[in-house]
Order: structure tokens, then C-alpha cells, then sequence
């Protein structure tokens, strides 16, 4: 906590009536918002009834007095020379919910009215930067970078397709566009056209023998999701596991892949995982919207790769959630897992050191 924000909340009548040195924590010459028993922050009051949850910091004093990080979470952006783009971090348990809503459709919306006073966005920026490429050696342009994410979250969106199904085809077509040269016409015309293939039925899988470089680490984790062979799905999904918890920085690890990972997916997991396709898109959805990632990497192929990753972290977090409770995967343990999953995706993992693992995954390094 900022010490302008600190000072505010000691001298105000939030401060005064709740008493201050409960409400925060100090030490090593840091202040923070202290946590209740249960993690919740101890300005969360809860709603009863039609009322909303809310903050108390916020309802009494604004937003502008609240801290920089509490300001800004759950929202993660990246900015270009286009505008900003704004996803959200689902270890917010409300964000987490929300991806289980059937009453709205997934979509990329303009920023709603209530976003009006917000004008600060702490995230990528890559504004005078270099697009993102699209495979190495050769850049995409704004326009076909911002029309790849949409064709990412439409296709995630549409539900006559599995997470894994989307992933599958989010790979060969990744593996595809990578053939695209500026002579070919404008690359936002070529992903469009990805899109209305899909609408059609069209879909051509490419082999592992006649996909392009960088084809591998999707069409590894897909066959084996394919062929229903679990002990190899596992031995991939562990795989990637352990390299998303690689690129966590020193003394930020979290917890190591569960010893009876294996055997927890297959009796508490796999079971219900089929039950979860909207939720389980939608996540993913997320994780490719506004991501680092699309501009670390060297290409799509490694962006997809990341979303497969992303799907192998939230397995690995729904085990553990389904073995600390004894029961099989429900809504409630999925909420929980996807919680975790982006702890470790967007809050501790380095997205860059992470890109360069699944590069070097994909090269056989």
C-alpha cells in the first residue's frame, strides 16, 4: 500500500471505527490490507440479499483512495497503438464465478459504461513496439494480431466445441497461418477466413509428419486427449505442469505436481471434467485475450502451446482441490481450481520465461 493511501485510511472514519491496526498489516516496511480467517480481505463486506458485495474502503472514501493493486485487480491489460485490452485475473473469486454465468454469451465487448473513471492500467505496454509475430522471422500487424484474438475467442465461444476440441483446432490452424507471406493479401482477410471455415465444418488435421515446425507440443497433448489414453494425457499434462511452475521466480514456487497426480485425475477429475465445457472455454478464453504471451512469443504455434498449458495447470489445480475435499469434481471445486490455476499463471509464473520453455519444448530442447 502506497503510504498517500495508508494515511487516508488512518485518518479517516473507516480507519477510526474499524481501528486501523486491524485492518492492516504491517511489516519489513510494507503495509497491506489484512485478511480475514477465511482470505478475504477485512474491507470485503459481503452482500445480503439483492445488495451487491462491496469494499468499504471504496464506498467510503472513492476509488482513487484505494491501493494501487486493489485499484487495478483483477484487471490485466495490455496497451498498443490501437488501444488497451483488458482481461481479467479469475484468482478474483467473483471473476471465477462469472465464467459459469449462462444468461451472456462470450464475446469481446467495448469497455462498459462503469469503466469511465478508470484511466490508469498497470499491464503490457507496448505502445512504439513491434507487432507480435506471427511465426519466427516474420511480424504480424495490428490488425491481423487483434483479429487472431478474436478468432481465438469466437471459436472458444462456440459451443459445439469441446476445450480440447478448440485447442486442437486452435493448433493446426496456428500450424497453417504460418505459411501466410504479405503477398498472399492482408493477413486479417486470412484469419477471417480461418473463421468462416469453422462455421462451415471444414477442418483438416495436420499430421505430426507434415506439420510445420513448432506443430509438436499441441498435436502431443491433442492425440493423446484424442485417443482417450490416459496414462499419456497425465504424463503430458504433468509435463507442462512442471514447466509453467518452472517459470516461477525464486521463492515464489508453488506447491510440486501431486505424487498420485495420475490416479487423482483419473477417479475425481476425469469423471466430471466432460460436465464444465462452458466454464473451461471460457478460461481459456480468457487466458488468450490481452496476453503477454502473444507478444513474447515467436510466433501463434507458441501462443496455443501456452493455452494448452494453461489447461494442464487448471487439471493439475482441479486433482488437488478434488483430494483436499474427498469428492469428486463439482462446480464448487472447479471455482477453486481456476483460482489457483491463474495464482500460478498470472500472478507468479514470468510469461516470458515461459514462452522460451515452450519454444525450447517444441524444439525438443
Amino acid at each position: 500500500m502506497e503510504p498517500a493511501c495508508e494515511e487516508r485510511l488512518v485518518r479517516s472514519s473507516l480507519g477510526r471505527t474499524r481501528d486501523s491496526s486491524r485492518l492492516l498489516e504491517r511489516g519489513d516496511g510494507l503495509t497491506v490490507m489484512a485478511l480475514a480467517e477465511g482470505g478475504a480481505c477485512l474491507a470485503f463486506e459481503p452482500g445480503a440479499g439483492r445488495a451487491g458485495s462491496r469494499c468499504a474502503v471504496h464506498r467510503v472514501l472513492g476509488h482513487d483512495a484505494l491501493p494501487s493493486a486493489c485499484r487495478h485487480f483483477p484487471r490485466a491489460a495490455v496497451t498498443d497503438d490501437i488501444g488497451t485490452f483488458v482481461t481479467l485475473s479469475h484468482f478474483c473469486p467473483t471473476a471465477a464465478g462469472m465464467l459459469f454465468r449462462d444468461d451472456v454469451e462470450l464475446s469481446i465487448v467495448e469497455a462498459p459504461a462503469s469503466f469511465g473513471s478508470v484511466t490508469e492500467y498497470e499491464g503490457f505496454d507496448a505502445r512504439g513496439a513491434l507487432p507480435p509475430l506471427l511465426a519466427p522471422g516474420m511480424l504480424m500487424d495490428l490488425e491481423g494480431h487483434h483479429a487472431w484474438e478474436r478468432h481465438v475467442v469466437r471459436l472458444f465461444a462456440d459451443r459445439r466445441h469441446t476445450p480440447e476440441l478448440a485447442l486442437e483446432r486452435l493448433r493446426v490452424q496456428a500450424a497453417q497461418l504460418c505459411s501466410w507471406r504479405p503477398v498472399d493479401g492482408p493477413l486479417r482477410a486470412r484469419i477471417e477466413s480461418l473463421g468462416e471455415a469453422a462455421s462451415s465444418g471444414a477442418f483438416n488435421h495436420c499430421s505430426e509428419r507434415s506439420a510445420p515446425t513448432g506443430c509438436g507440443l499441441g498435436a502431443a497433448v491433442g492425440a493423446a486427449v484424442e485417443r482417450g489414453g490416459h496414462e499419456q494425457a497425465s504424463a503430458q499434462l504433468a509435463r507442462l505442469y512442471e514447466m509453467v511452475r518452472a517459470s516461477v521466480p525464486l521463492g515464489l514456487e508453488p506447491e510440486p505436481l501431486p505424487g498420485d497426480f495420475a490416479d487423482t485425475d483419473a477417479e475425481l477429475v476425469a469423471p466430471a471434467w466432460r460436465s464444465f465445457p462452458v466454464p473451461i472455454s471460457r478460461y481459456l478464453a480468457a487466458r488468450a485475450f490481452a496476453s503477454w504471451i502473444s507478444w513474447q512469443a515467436p510466433g501463434v504455434v507458441t501462443a496455443v502451446a501456452a493455452l494448452w498449458a494453461a489447461r494442464a495447470v487448471l487439471r493439475v489445480e482441479a486433482g488437488r482441490q478434488c483430494r483436499a475435499a474427498g469428492r469428486i469434481l463439482d462446480g464448487a471445486l472447479l471455482v477453486q481450481a481456476i483460482r489457483q490455476a491463474d495464482l500460478l499463471l498470472v500472478h507468479k509464473a514470468s510469461s516470458q520465461a515461459l514462452a522460451d520453455r515452450l519454444v525450447a519444448m517444441e524444439q525438443g530442447r
